[in-house]
């Protein structure tokens, strides 16, 4: 059975972190529907348009955050990015219970270019987990934790995902302050893995 598992960790860990995030993202924002939850609408929340052929690039954040199970080759450093992967997704869904946030949606514009992909994610997605923005913090995390190794790659992942965090506001998805925090997110989750104590759990699980 360990065998098998090493064979295929890269896999493993992949699956395990979707499980995370479907358990825990939606487990959280169904437990949010209905309860009282903040805003934190500004001025220049205001200023960016809806523009809702930007859901093409948000829905691009699903597959990248798991672009360092491509780019990452290093079975240890693969590690790391899972427990950074866990860190990530245990602040975003304490935050999302703790503190709720809500983004209004503005009406959906009829025969808009990309309008039935957005009709979709609204409908599976509902206007909550706000704060922090998971959609940039895991895309900055694939990001940051592919470009040691991988520096072309990891760029080329850092523009899409700098895109994406673009997008989570054109699409009404997050304020500004979500994608500031999603940062903050992904680069105390990277930091936090790569301390020496948790890389050391992280050998000492392997063995």
């Amino acid at each position: 059975m360990k065998r098998l598992y090493l064979r295929h960790e890269k896999l493993w860990l992949a699956l395990a972190g979707l499980a995370e995030y479907l358990l825990g993202y939606f487990g959280a924002n169904s437990f949010t529907v209905g309860r009282q939850a903040a805003t934190l609408d500004t001025d220049l929340d205001r200023m960016i348009p809806f523009v809702v052929p930007w859901v093409f690039v948000y829905s691009l954040a699903y597959p990248l955050c798991f672009t360092p199970a491509i780019f990452v080759a290093d079975p240890r450093r693969c590690r790391t990015v899972f427990v950074a992967f866990t860190l990530a997704m245990a602040m975003g869904v304490t935050t999302f219970i703790a503190f709720p946030v809500v983004m209004p949606r503005p009406p959906l514009p009829e025969h808009a270019t990309g309008g039935w992909l957005l009709a979709l994610t609204w409908s599976l997605d509902k206007p909550y987990n706000c704060f922090p923005s998971l959609h940039v913090a895991l895309d900055s995390l694939a990001a940051l934790a592919i470009y040691p190794s991988n520096p072309r790659a990891g760029l080329a992942v850092g523009i899409v995902a700098a895109l994406i965090s673009l997008s989570t506001m054109f699409v009404k998805q997050h304020y500004w302050l979500d994608v500031v925090s999603g940062f903050a997110v992904a680069v105390i989750a990277v930091r936090a893995a790569n301390s020496r104590v948790l890389r050391r759990c992280v050998r000492a699980r392997a063995l």
